[in-house]
Formats: C-alpha cells, structure tokens, sequence
C-alpha cells in the first residue's frame, strides 16, 4: 500500500482523536516495525518536507514519525539507514523547543547507540551529537 507511509507519519498526529485514526489502520495493515523498515525510505523525505513547517502541529508530527521510526529499526539499522536518518533528526533538534521534542533526542541517542560500528567510522556525526547536546535546551538532560 503506497499509503501506509502517510498513515505512519499521521499515527504521530499531537491531536489525540486523529492519531487514534492513523495507529488503528497503521495497526491493521501492518504486521510491526518490519513495516517501517520496509517503508522507511519513503517515510523520511515526507516527514523531512514537514519539519521545517510554520505550523507547530505538522512539524511536531514529522519530528515524532521520525523519532518513531528510528527506534522501531533499533539494532538492525543498516549504514544506509544511519545515512538517511542522521541528519535529519539532527535537523529535528534545531529550533524552538516543543512538547515531545525530548523524543527527537532520545531517537537521535538512541541511533547513535545502535549504529555505534557506523559512528567508529564517522567522527564527524560523534561532533554532531556532542553539538546536539551542548543546545541549551537539551543541556539539562545530560547534567
């Protein structure tokens, strides 16, 4: 189904009543997270058109699909997938803050961690992260 995406991203709705929508028919039509790695490369560019948004709301959804979705990948993530992930959820992080966006960190944490092999390789995203972290609105986090 070529909408299973969208109904993926709209599970992540910030309204209660149409999130509920898109988890029951993200829920019937999916058997797990085998679905958002088989999904995930049309997941990440309709997310990533919608975090830069001036409507909190969309932005909100587009960031927490994202973070959604690295961790249903967890320790099976590919180079690949770190690849198309990293930056943006890095991305993600940046702006003013919002209810949830802590979960935009816990993902960015989180794939860090499961791609560790990958970030051996890559000191340049180890920076990112220290970058990430030093924001003063995540600082707190890390005291």
């Amino acid at each position: 189904m070529d909408i299973l995406p969208f109904i993926f991203v709209g599970k992540h709705d910030p309204h209660t009543p149409v999130a509920e929508i898109f988890a029951k028919a993200w829920t019937e039509n999916t058997g797990g997270t085998g679905a958002v790695k088989l999904y995930l490369g049309e997941i990440i560019p309709l997310a990533q058109t919608h975090l830069s948004s001036p409507r909190w709301a969309l932005k909100q959804t587009a960031a927490l699909s994202l973070a959604d979705a690295c961790k249903s990948i967890g320790k099976d993530v590919t180079a690949e997938q770190v690849d198309l992930l990293w930056p943006v959820l890095v991305s993600a992080t940046s702006g003013k803050s919002w209810d949830g966006k802590e979960a935009v960190l816990d993902a960015l944490v989180a794939l860090a961690v499961n791609a560790a092999q990958y970030f051996e390789k890559d000191q340049a995203k180890l920076q990112e992260l220290s970058t990430v972290r030093t924001r003063p609105m995540f600082s707190p986090l890390f005291q």
